[in-house]
């Protein structure tokens, strides 16, 4: 949610619709990496910084997906440019699915603990 009220304020002061996507998916992707190290995942066992480079890949692969799914959307259903709020409206649908694939990624890739996570799948 914050994520798309900042890529809709970011709209609305001018910013192309990619590069707010980008700079909004950056504010609150570092913020829930860090929620989610501490909160969700917190028995994790993982090592800061392995943890955030494993983030860091995830990010952009997700951020790329992010990115391309609302091009292609805004594409597929608008006849002009986007505002900010078809644009926003857009951005909600295409990241339900993103979201749900960042956490499958976050829970065995980032923040899995080798021993125990591995036994499960």
């Amino acid at each position: 949610m914050t994520d798309g009220l900042l890529f809709f304020l970011f709209m609305s002061i001018g910013v192309d619709m990619i590069y707010a996507n980008l700079i909004s998916r950056a504010l609150v992707g570092f913020s829930g990496f860090i929620a989610n190290r501490y909160i969700t995942f917190s028995g994790t066992r993982v090592r800061f910084w392995d943890s955030f480079f494993r983030f860091l890949l995830a990010w952009v692969l997700t951020s790329i997906l992010s990115t391309i799914g609302v091009l292609i959307a805004v594409g597929l259903f608008l006849q002009e440019a986007p505002t900010p709020t078809s644009g926003l409206i857009i951005k909600a649908l295409v990241e339900i699915a993103v979201f749900l694939l960042a956490f499958v990624i976050q829970k065995f890739f980032i923040f899995a603990n080798p021993t125990r996570d591995r036994k499960r799948l």
